[in-house]
């Protein structure tokens, strides 16, 4: 038996080992080595890094921006007092009122509603003046009583007290310590 076709053979075989290497290695192997879903939860992931970076920066800011708040709180010269002290309180109101020019119609006090941490003390307050004192007085009770809000107010022309003259009704809210509260 004579063998004169085995090299061919043998050539032939080793090409197609060679040639399914070459497929497997440049084709077959990557394909099967790059999981779909990996690269998806790889996007996932470095999203969610991101993400996490934004909200500890997030964090960071608001950590500041609450330590200047606590800092200028603790700074502002806020004086809030005791309902008891109400009489002192009206008289502080009334001389606000007079050195700025307004007439003090009426100042009623009403009765205290608690609240968590404070009690509010509803003040109805009337008075007559020119646009510019009433506009003034508001401003000035904003800076040195702030302890005191406007709630509502009215400011109008009064025919019967002449021209150029106003009438103020301001609703305000005076916030007390309560009774079981220090001091501030």
């Amino acid at each position: 038996m004579s063998r004169p076709h085995l090299p061919i053979h043998l050539a032939g075989a080793s090409t197609c080992a060679v040639l399914l290497l070459v497929i497997y290695a440049v084709a077959i192997g990557p394909a099967l080595a790059t999981d779909p879903g990996a690269a998806v939860d790889e996007a996932h992931i470095i999203q969610g890094r991101l993400s996490m970076q934004q909200l500890e920066h997030t964090v960071t800011q608001l950590r500041r921006q609450l330590a200047t708040l606590n800092q200028e709180l603790d700074a502002a010269p806020l004086d809030i007092e005791r309902v008891a002290n109400a009489n002192r309180r009206l008289a502080a109101l009334n001389r606000l009122a007079d050195e700025r020019g307004l007439t003090v119609d009426a100042i009623e006090i009403g009765p205290p509603r608690e609240a968590e941490h404070y009690q509010v003390v509803p003040i109805e307050f009337t008075g007559s003046g020119t646009f510019t004192d009433a506009v003034r007085f508001i401003a000035d009770l904003h800076a040195q009583m702030g302890d005191i809000a406007v709630q509502s107010m009215e400011l109008g022309a009064t025919v019967s007290e002449g021209p150029g003259t106003a009438r103020l009704v301001a609703d305000l809210a005076w916030y007390a310590v309560r009774g079981d509260q220090p001091e501030r």
